[in-house]
């Protein structure tokens, strides 16, 4: 037992060791919170963060710059700004010294100003052209920034929103108001922990002008991502030149695009875009269309690629220009980019009907064809024949397919031309009769043209006997089949 107690003594010492060391972190966070102000929790997450708090030199510095400026306490977020504050000397007599206290003063008494250790360096560099403030101060209404405290109570008033706050002044009562009320109802925060700069001159502007305040607030409503502190006063005030319910129209449709849904601020890039279309507002609601039926195509939001959508909507001449594209874009025309090519093909088939038709006839047919610019011509060709529609589902079953590759002049000619015979019915019946009969070049369907044209009929190829005639269709296929009808007539 004798022997053991040694180790038992070991262990009490330990003990009263740990003990002591608890307690003395104990004593320092009391002291911190006592002498800087911060709450107990605060206190002892700035002990374990910053432990020079502790120190003697740092408690002097503090209460030196607190008595000063007038300071309430240390603010937890200003813990870290103080610590590398207290390390210079020169910055510190600035802070303590007449011009910095005597500015500290004004602003805490005209706006309620709480100097903060992360705004010296810009406090002292103020106190050295007053001036600068004198304005502000003197333009200082209390009524205004009560306004202002109403809305945000727990935000503090930063050195870079004095100016901005100042401007109130010159806004009338019922306008600050209304727009309070309005960012109210639209949710936009003046601030949390402190009011924003940005949106205060935001706030100024929008109260003093009506358009302004309806701008905004469509751009809020339709521009999800939308933070209203990276609006920029110039772009809000250009846009608000545009009549609210256009703009509100067009946000409409603009906003559930990927670009526009992805837009955080509002600057002269997307305030010209906007402006083009505001010309045809209806145009807006093309870069939704495209979007859903390429999902290749990626807005840009770039001058160029407005005043392509504004031609586009111009196209139709009855004013349908969506419906129009729609009817297009289902036969999967490729817009990955709205480069001139690309829009004035789609210029083209929006403004002509029967384009169109001739685009969707052919896409109906074969599925794997994507129409492009270079096809324009041989649409054309095809656009002067009634429906190919029938003749072209007819001539798939010959083996005819247009997938991955593009109609030629030729050949676009020669489905003209079978269009005008109304020869879908003899194809078909070809197909009954000569199941291995094929069609799959320009020169074999110049052949079944050329049959056409000799006015062979279904009921002329039902007579022929079955399965007599197989492999591509050539000259000399067709003058058997030619033959064989006459001989059968």
């Amino acid at each position: 037992m004798n022997r053991a107690l040694p180790a038992v003594l070991l262990g009490l010492g330990a003990m009263v060791a740990c003990r002591s060391a608890d307690d003395v972190r104990r004593d320092k966070a009391d002291r911190i919170e006592q002498v800087y102000g911060l709450a107990p929790a605060e206190a002892r997450v700035a002990l374990a963060q910053h432990p020079e708090l502790s120190e003697a030199a740092s408690e002097r510095t503090f209460l030196r710059v607190k008595e000063a400026l007038g300071m309430p306490r240390l603010a937890p977020d200003d813990v870290a700004a103080f610590t590398q504050v207290s390390k210079q000397e020169k910055l510190v007599d600035a802070l303590c010294a007449e011009p910095a206290v005597t500015l500290a003063t004004k602003l805490r008494l005209g706006f309620r100003y709480d100097a903060r250790f992360s705004e010296a360096q810009a406090l002292v560099d103020a106190a050295q052209k007053p001036e600068a403030f004198q304005r502000a101060i003197a333009e200082s209404r209390p009524e205004k920034l009560d306004l202002i405290r109403a809305r945000a109570p727990l935000a503090r008033m930063p050195l870079a929103a004095i100016e901005p706050a100042a401007a109130l002044a010159r806004v009338p009562q019922a306008g600050l108001e209304r727009a309070l009320a309005r960012f109210a109802a639209l949710e936009v925060d003046l601030g949390v922990q402190e009011l924003d700069p940005r949106t205060i001159e935001l706030l100024a502007a929008v109260a003093s002008d009506p358009r302004q305040e309806d701008a905004l607030a469509a751009l809020v409503r339709n521009l999800p991502a939308l933070q209203v502190r990276y609006v920029e006063l110039p772009a809000l005030a250009s846009v608000a030149e545009i009549p609210s319910s256009t703009l509100s129209l067009m946000l409409e449709r603009l906003g559930p695009t990927h670009l526009w849904r992805s837009v955080i601020g509002w600057n002269g890039a997307e305030d010209r875009y906007v402006h083009v279309l505001s010309g045809r507002p209806s145009s807006a609601a093309l870069v939704s269309l495209i979007e859903e039926a390429d999902p290749d195509f990626a807005s840009a939001g770039e001058l160029a690629e407005a005043k392509a959508l504004v031609a586009l909507d111009a196209a139709s001449p009855d004013g349908h220009a969506r419906e129009a594209l729609a009817d297009v874009m289902r036969a999967r025309v490729p817009v990955d980019l709205l480069d001139q090519q690309v829009v004035s093909f789609l210029t083209e088939l929006v403004a002509k009907r029967p384009l169109r038709e001739a685009v969707v006839a052919l896409h109906s047919a074969f599925g794997g064809w994507r129409p492009v610019p270079r096809e324009l011509p041989a649409l054309a060709i095809l656009a002067e024949a009634p429906s190919a529609g029938p003749v072209a589902r007819g001539l798939r079953t010959l083996g005819y397919d247009l997938a991955g590759r593009q109609l030629s002049a030729e050949e676009a000619t020669s489905i003209a031309s079978l269009a005008r015979a109304d020869a879908s019915s003899m194809i078909s019946g070809l197909h009954v009769v000569f199941p291995r009969l094929s069609v799959r070049t320009a020169a074999a369907l110049a052949e079944l043209d050329q049959l056409a044209k000799a006015g062979v009929t279904r009921d002329d190829v039902l007579r022929l006997d079955a399965d007599s005639i197989q492999g591509p269709l050539d000259g000399a296929k067709r003058k058997l089949i030619a033959e064989k009808v006459h001989k059968s007539g």
